[in-house]
């Protein structure tokens, strides 16, 4: 029996369109056991994959999940799966846990590192693509900066959240963007508060997506006015993430009783940077 458990993650952290990501305490935990295959998800289609790509029998397991990360709500869920297929297979074929292989493969299956690559590693990860391989950048979060999701009661699917995207964007809104990312991860490392506020801002993509969301403004002006650094939409959406300086408390407080009275479905969840990724245990 192996058991691997996997980081929620958040992807793009406003200006750092399908590069920046980060790993959080929020975990789903998946069983292998050897045996009989289950019925086919993305987990078993991960693990097959990666039998396939280091072209090895593959061997079959029964797979169990205990789940904490919601699906479809911008939070990395299908991520989890798909490291925990790829890592299984490896765990399963005794081969060295290799997290650059990890990457590559679970890569290979997502199509972009932003998410597969903090659930690999933890912590802050930027990742580029070149020539076909993954260069991931692990960097430390300040202690001092905080993370609440506002986690909305509905589902956001990924394909619908980028068909909304424009196809362009101008040279103007790409200067935008680069200049914040770069400002932003150096900022959410060094703990230069007003850094992080001058770097959250995105022109890429939350301009769009923000309208999928019923109440994203609200939110926003309310955790803004609450003392929050800002706020962005995770991943594709449709979690909106609060960043916090120091004692966040009294907003995670006010955000609390906000959603309590106006969307009372929604979830509030202070969360802490994970900065293992995922772990493995064999028994």
């Amino acid at each position: 029996m192996i058991k691997i458990r996997v980081p929620a993650t958040s992807a793009n952290i406003g200006p750092g369109f399908d590069v920046m990501g980060i790993a959080f305490d929020l975990y789903n935990e998946f069983t292998f056991y050897e045996g009989e295959m289950g019925e086919h998800n993305l987990i078993y289609d991960a693990y097959e994959y990666t039998f396939k790509y280091l072209r090895k029998e593959p061997v079959p397991a029964r797979i169990e999940v205990d789940g904490q990360v919601p699906m479809a709500r911008g939070l990395g869920s299908s991520s989890t799966c798909i490291v925990a297929g790829v890592a299984g297979a490896l765990a399963m074929l005794k081969w060295p846990m290799d997290r650059e292989l990890i990457i590559r493969i679970a890569t290979a299956i997502e199509g972009h590192p932003d998410n597969v690559a903090p659930a690999t590693l933890g912590g802050l990860v930027v990742s580029v693509m070149a020539d076909g391989e993954v260069h991931s950048e692990l960097s430390p979060v300040d202690e001092n900066i905080g993370f609440i999701a506002i986690i909305p009661d509905f589902e956001l699917p990924t394909e619908e959240a980028r068909a909304i995207l424009p196809k362009e964007i101008s040279l103007q809104d790409g200067i935008y963007n680069v200049s914040r990312a770069c400002l932003l991860s150096s900022a959410l490392r060094s703990g230069v508060l007003n850094h992080v506020r001058v770097g959250l801002s995105d022109r890429f993509h939350e301009p769009w997506r923000m309208h999928l969301i019923p109440g994203f403004m609200e939110v926003k002006q309310t955790a803004l006015g609450l003392g929050a650094l800002g706020c962005y939409l995770s991943g594709a959406g449709p979690t909106i993430m609060c960043v916090t300086g120091g004692e966040n408390g009294h907003i995670l407080e006010g955000m609390t009783e906000y959603i309590e009275e106006h969307l009372p479905k929604w979830k509030v969840v202070k969360l802490n940077v994970d900065l293992d990724g995922f772990t493995i245990n064999r028994s």
